[in-house]
Formats: structure tokens, sequence, C-alpha cells
């Protein structure tokens, strides 16, 4: 592992001849840190209860944890060297990233500052609009799609084969 350097000096005094001295130095490891900062990749908004493992170089982890309502999550106490930051569990409504992140702390006291986003959840729906009595498919049909809250959302006709589907819809 890697030591902080301490340069202050040390005194040390011989008065006899042959004299030996002995004298305990210690240096402290040297730490860096990890700062993750995870928001929702459309608004921007802090996203926190996202969890998140910083592996080392045999794929261990050696810290893990799950960022704050804040977005932020700090990893504080790493040796120094090569590491991969990967989430492994997200939060309701969003897309899991588990694309690793390559993390690099070259020097004491650094801290290695992580921004990363998270995709809302999407979903669709295909409606098929037909007749009751004989089966034949209806084209032109408007629909109306409304959310939870009875708010209008999406709108449109069926087509040519009584077909209309509504994308890109948030995961409610």
């Amino acid at each position: 592992g890697s030591y902080v350097p301490d340069s202050t000096p040390i005194s040390i005094t011989l008065d006899t001849n042959g004299q030996t001295v002995m004298k305990n130095i210690t240096n402290s490891k040297a730490l860096g840190a990890v700062s993750v900062m995870k928001t929702d990749a459309e608004t921007g908004a802090a996203l926190g209860g996202v969890h998140f493992a910083l592996l080392d170089s045999s794929t261990l982890a050696i810290a893990e944890g799950d960022t704050e309502s804040d977005g932020t999550l700090l990893f504080s106490g790493i040796p120094l060297g090569s590491y991969t930051l990967r989430e492994t569990a997200t939060v309701n409504g969003y897309v899991l990233d588990s694309t690793p992140i390559p993390v690099e702390i070259t020097t004491a006291g650094q801290t290695v500052t992580i921004n990363a986003t998270n995709a809302p959840a999407k979903g669709g729906i295909t409606i098929t609009k037909t007749d009751a009595e004989t089966g034949a498919v209806l084209s032109g049909v408007h629909f109306v799609l409304y959310d939870g809250s009875n708010r209008s959302v999406a709108e449109g006709d069926t087509d040519s084969e009584g077909k209309l589907t509504f994308s890109n819809l948030p995961l409610i």
C-alpha cells in the first residue's frame, strides 16, 4: 500500500560513544474517497436509494451503500488504486444502469467525483378495437389515455387494422 510521506524533522541525540538509539516512526496510509451524485436522466432530480458497490481489481466489493435523498453517496477511507463503481439496484420507476464505471484514486486526500444518471422506466400500450358482434377491426376510433391522477397523457385514433399504440409512457 501507499503511505503519506511525513516530512517532519525527527531529532535524535547521540551522547555516548557506540550508543544506538531506537525511534519508532509511523506513517499514515494514503487514502482517498469516491463521491457519487445520482440524478434522473430527464429532469436532473436527485435520486435517493440507488445502491452502489465499489469493487477492487479482483471484483471484490470493498464498500457498498445507497445514495441519500439528495442523490449523494460518499465512500471514504479508500486506499489509492484502481476500482470499479457499479450500480447494483435502483429505485422503482427507473432503469438499472449496471455499466461499470472505472475509478482511479492516485493521491492521498483525493476525492473522485462521479456524476451518474438513471433513465425513467417507460412502457407502452397497444389497443385493438373490434366490433363486438362481428369481430371486424374498427379504424378511426378515437381514444384518450389517462394516468392514475385522471390527467390526459396521450390520445390517438386506431389505424386501418384497428390498432393504436401509445409508447414511451412513464411507469406509475
